[in-house]
């Protein structure tokens, strides 16, 4: 976060209640996740990962999606994704 000029944020697991859970909509207990959301509502939030971008689209949270930094996204090994990513995150949080 650091790289892309970001300095302060904060997280939030979509599923805090399961460890090592496989994403399924199931899993998310919405009303708790919109209750510890709604203070954010009015900050950038980025969601790691195509599942959590889904979760976010159905509780109508904007957003911008980036690859889930894991073991399965082989898309990161490849410095110049890694680099567009952070560009991304960088105009997004900045609005350039």
């Amino acid at each position: 976060m650091h790289t892309a000029r970001c300095y302060e944020w904060d997280f939030q697991n979509v599923i805090p209640h399961k460890v090592n859970a496989e994403p399924s909509m199931e899993s998310v207990k919405v009303d708790l996740l919109k209750s510890r959301l709604e203070p954010f509502r009015t900050k950038k939030v980025i969601a790691l990962g195509g599942f959590v971008s889904r979760v976010l689209k159905s509780i109508d949270i904007p957003h911008l999606m980036v690859y889930h930094p894991s073991g399965k996204t082989r898309q990161l090994n490849d410095f110049e994704v890694r680099l567009e990513q952070v560009r991304k995150i960088y105009r997004f949080i900045n609005g350039v």
